[in-house]
C-alpha cells in the first residue's frame, strides 16, 4: 500500500522539468580532488570521511582538530587533500 507522501512524491517526480545537459567546457564535467578521493576509497572499499570548512577560524581549527583526534582511531595514516 502506498502512503499518501509516496503518491504525492510521485506526482511531483512526473511533472519536474528535465535538467538540460551540462556543456562540454562546464566545471561539472571534470572530476576533481574530491571526485578522484571518493573514486579511490569505493574502488579500495574503504570509508572517506570529508571535513568542509569555509574559513581558518578559531572554531573551525578547534574542529578540525576534533576531527583530526576522531580520525587516529579510526586509521593510521590519514590522507589529506587540499
Amino acid at each position: 500500500m502506498w502512503s499518501t507522501t509516496a503518491q504525492t512524491g510521485g506526482a511531483q517526480a512526473a511533472e519536474a522539468k528535465p535538467q538540460p545537459n551540462p556543456s562540454p567546457g562546464d566545471p561539472a564535467e571534470k572530476p576533481g580532488k574530491g571526485t578522484a578521493a571518493i573514486k579511490q576509497a569505493a574502488d579500495a572499499g574503504k570509508y572517506l570521511f570529508l571535513f568542509f570548512s569555509k574559513a581558518d577560524d578559531e572554531q573551525t581549527l578547534a574542529m578540525r582538530a576534533v576531527f583530526n583526534k576522531a580520525m587516529k582511531n579510526v586509521t593510521a595514516e590519514p590522507s589529506r587533500l587540499r
